[in-house]
């Protein structure tokens, strides 16, 4: 009983990491996230040495739109997130920040998109992708 407890228990610390993975540090280690329907949510944190955080779609969805959001508190704490689309030369698509959104493309040519969150030291952060 104990060991099958225990076997339980790793279980579900490995599939807390997997969950809570932390996103890649540059554009060809981006962590992957899925661009569903309706809105997509992603956490992350960035501290310490981390100067970016880099996500990728997983099931390269394209001739979509899309826009980006980030959370409130991670927003009055500085944080900026950016979306790029495709592989190279990663054409600019969007950006979310205090007082310097910009958003020149929400139509989704070239998967995949990527998200780049910054500048380090921020902490916890949640962006999400409405993909309609």
């Amino acid at each position: 009983m104990i060991a099958f407890i225990a076997c339980v228990m790793l279980v579900g610390v490995a599939a807390a990491n997997q969950e809570n993975h932390e996103a890649g540090d540059t554009w060809g280690r981006a962590a992957l996230f899925k661009l569903g329907p309706g809105y997509n949510s992603v956490s992350g944190s960035l501290g310490g040495l981390d100067v970016a955080d880099y996500w990728r779609e997983s099931n390269a969805a394209s001739s979509v739109n899309v826009k980006l959001y980030l959370d409130g508190s991670s927003l009055a704490r500085g944080a900026v997130a950016e979306m790029y689309e495709g592989n190279y030369p990663h054409p600019f698509m969007q950006r979310v920040s205090s007082g310097n959104n910009d958003c020149p493309d929400t139509y989704l040519n070239h998967a995949p998109v990527y998200v780049v969150m910054t500048p380090k030291g921020i902490g916890d952060y949640t962006f999400t992708v409405r993909r309609y």
